[in-house]
């Protein structure tokens, strides 16, 4: 009744087990933080682009130009509300409303038409309002003088939202 009890492994097994684990749990191990960094990696592609989708266009230096002349045209230039910009060659067109002082607002467009001056760099050339020519040369004149000094303070550039598809969202209800 006295017998020795006999290991299960020898000592060379039990090494070669261990050693077959530990291969066992690294492999799991490289599997697991190679899945980390794939699936960190879609994550910040995806923050990326949600970013990028939520993020408004940007639009030229010629649209802040013909924004502000028109905005020095206006009574009351902080109810100057863009709706849309079209920009073409040497063109800057875009849709915007006015409140004027009887609180009526007005849909008007502008189009500003700018050349490169070799000397004075960008200039305005001329202003179309409502499709009619801005007949005072002078105040386009004095506003070519003026534009070094625009583009200095960095003006914003960002387009305004596009239309929606339906009429009812245009709809503005302004409460004074």
């Amino acid at each position: 009744m006295n017998e020795l009890v006999k290991p299960a492994y020898t000592r060379s097994e039990q090494l070669k087990r261990r050693e077959a684990i530990q291969k066992i749990l690294a492999e799991r191990a490289r599997k697991r933080k190679r899945r980390t960094y794939i699936i960190s990696g879609v994550l910040v592609v995806f923050v990326f682009l949600v970013y990028w989708g939520f993020m408004r266009g940007k639009t030229t230096i010629e649209f802040a130009l013909c924004r502000t002349f028109i905005e020095l045209q206006q009574v009351y230039p902080p109810s100057l509300n863009v709706i849309e910009v079209d920009p073409f060659d040497e063109a800057m067109r875009f849709h915007y409303t006015i409140r004027n002082s009887h609180g009526a607002t007005r849909s008007q467009m502008a189009e500003c038409i700018f050349t490169r001056d070799p000397q004075r760099g960008l200039i305005l050339e001329s202003v179309n309002i409502d499709r009619l020519p801005y007949t005072d040369e002078e105040e386009i004149e004095r506003f070519n003088k003026s534009i070094p000094s625009i583009i200095a303070t960095n003006p914003d550039l960002t387009l305004p939202p596009p239309f929606k598809d339906n009429l009812i969202s245009l709809k503005r209800d302004d409460k004074y």
